[in-house]
This record gives structure tokens, C-alpha cells and sequence, in this order.
């Protein structure tokens, strides 16, 4: 077994406040590669786009996002482009 190094660009987001970003990057992370059969690649997207939207709130409770509102954000923005 090697290593593999991927790298994903990040999404915009306006940022208000940068706690919990990492960790809602790696609940997000982990999580869809237990719960699904979802690739590294697509789950690095995943936990990108919920870090990001972890940092437009105020705390980290609140701000922390669903799976809806991290597949809203993949669909808005064309992720490719970063």
C-alpha cells in the first residue's frame, strides 16, 4: 500500500468566522467514506465544501452543515474552476 497525495481547490465562501472548519472538514470527510461508497477524490470535494460552509456563521454548532446543504454548495459552484 503507497501513499497518495490529492489535492482539491476549495470553494468561495464569505468568510465570517474560521472555527470549526477542520473539524467539520473531517466529520465530513470521514463520514462519507463510511457511510457511502464515495471515492477519496469526491469525499476531499465534500469535506471542502462543508469547511467552507462551516466559516459563513457565527460558532461552530449552528454553522455546522447537512448533507443537503454541502451537495447545494458542490452543485452552485463549479469547483473545477478553483
Amino acid at each position: 500500500v503507497g501513499w497518495m497525495s490529492l489535492k482539491h481547490p476549495g470553494f468561495q465562501a464569505n468568510v465570517t468566522d474560521t472555527t470549526g472548519a477542520g473539524d467539520a472538514f473531517t466529520a465530513a470527510f470521514i463520514s462519507s467514506l463510511l457511510e457511502e461508497d464515495t471515492s477519496i477524490p469526491d469525499a476531499l470535494m465534500l469535506a471542502n465544501a462543508s469547511g467552507a460552509i462551516v466559516t459563513t456563521q457565527m460558532g461552530t454548532i449552528a454553522a455546522l452543515p447537512d448533507r443537503e446543504a454541502i451537495q447545494t454548495l458542490v452543485q452552485s459552484q463549479d469547483s473545477e474552476k478553483y
